[in-house]
C-alpha cells in the first residue's frame, strides 16, 4: 500500500509540500520485494513494515529475527484490536504463531481444523504510539453531516450503537449483521 500511495503522491504533485523531498526520501530505502532482499534487510538498521496487528505477513519474519536481540525494537502505530498478535504483543510481550510441528507446514488433514498456537516471547523492546488515521466518533459525526447523505450504513466501529443514536434524528441509519441483507 505504501508504494501504490507513494506513486500516487508523485503522479500528483500539487497536493505535496515538496515532491522532491518525497522523492529524495524514497531513494534513501531500499524496497523489499523477494526473500533474498528481506533476508538481506534484517541486517540492517531500521525495518518499516506493514504489519497491521500482527497476524500475518513479512513482519511475522522481521519480528522473529529480533525478537532476542535487546538492541532492537518494535514500534507500533496503529490501533490494536483485542485479541489481535499486535494487542498480545504490546500488553503481555508475546505474540502467538500457528505450530506446525517439527517438520514444518504439513497437509491441512495432519493438522486438524485448527493448528496449535505456539507463544512465542518477545524479549527486545516495544513501544506502543497512537498515530491511528482513524476519525474518532466527534469526526465521524462532522463529516457525516458535512456529507449530508440520505442514509448511513455503519459496518463496524468500536461502538456502532453510540454513533446510529448520535444520527438517527437527522438520517435513515442501518447497522446490519454479519449475513444480513439489506436494501438502501
Amino acid at each position: 500500500m505504501g508504494k501504490t500511495v507513494n506513486r500516487i503522491y508523485l503522479e500528483h504533485p500539487e497536493y505535496l509540500r515538496s515532491d522532491k523531498q518525497l522523492k529524495q526520501a524514497r531513494n534513501k530505502f531500499a524496497e523489499v520485494r523477494t526473500p533474498a532482499v528481506r533476508e538481506r534487510a534484517k541486517q540492517g538498521q531500521v525495518i518499516i513494515t506493514t504489519g497491521g496487528m500482527l497476524d500475518g505477513g513479512p513482519v511475522l519474519s522481521y519480528l522473529d529475527h529480533i525478537k532476542d536481540d535487546p538492541r532492537s525494537a518494535v514500534l507500533m502505530t496503529g490501533y490494536q484490536v483485542e485479541g489481535s498478535n499486535g494487542r498480545k504483543l504490546v500488553d503481555g510481550g508475546y505474540i502467538e504463531v500457528p505450530d506446525y510441528g517439527p517438520r514444518g507446514r504439513r497437509a491441512p488433514e495432519e493438522i486438524g481444523p485448527t493448528p496449535m498456537l505456539r507463544r512465542i516471547k518477545v524479549k527486545c523492546e516495544i513501544q506502543q504510539f497512537d498515530l491511528s488515521a482513524h476519525a474518532d466518533h466527534n469526526e465521524l459525526l462532522a463529516f457525516i453531516r458535512g456529507c449530508d447523505p440520505e442514509k448511513i450504513v455503519i459496518m463496524h466501529s468500536e461502538n456502532r450503537e453510540a454513533l446510529a443514536k448520535d444520527l438517527q434524528d437527522d438520517f435513515k441509519v442501518f447497522m446490519p449483521k454479519t449475513g444480513e441483507t439489506i436494501e438502501i
